[in-house]
């Protein structure tokens, strides 16, 4: 053990000496959980269901669970490029038990948010009862974007 064969050294400075041999070695260098040179095809399947109409409490007022997941889309985009500055993405909206592929994978952060905000008016400027935006599928979603690839 390192830890007693350097009785000379106080435990503190051991334990630093250990914590820098652990962080030289193969091993810890190959545990990162950075990856570079990949690329990443991801959708965002949103629902713009019945149900995301509702206002929710727990959300600021006047705001329904669609503003707020459409708004938080556009900064998830953002941050997707930032992260990702290669990699593709697509947005993919559901409701009435359809899945309706709003863009394609793309590289331009700048496209993915113009089409959320046209989304955003859309939905919201659309009138009728209670039964607007139907039912959400997940399946469907998965369907389209898996034809896609």
């Amino acid at each position: 053990n390192i830890l007693t064969n350097n009785s000379h050294l106080s435990l503190a400075a051991q334990i630093r000496q250990r914590r820098h041999h652990l962080a030289s070695t193969d091993l810890a260098r190959s545990q990162k959980r950075l990856v570079r040179h990949m690329l990443r095809h991801v959708y965002l399947v949103l629902d713009c269901s019945r149900w995301s109409r509702e206002k929710d409490p727990a959300l600021p007022p006047a705001r329904t669970r669609l503003e707020t997941t459409l708004g938080l889309a556009s900064e998830f985009v953002s941050e997707f490029y930032d992260q990702n500055p290669l990699g593709h993405l697509g947005v993919i909206l559901c409701q009435d038990g359809e899945a309706v592929m709003l863009t394609s994978l793309g590289g331009s952060p700048k496209k993915h948010k113009l089409a959320l905000g046209a989304a955003l008016v859309t939905e919201l400027g659309k009138k009728g009862g209670p039964d607007i935006g139907g039912e959400f599928s997940l399946q469907n979603g998965i369907e389209v974007a898996g034809r896609s690839l």
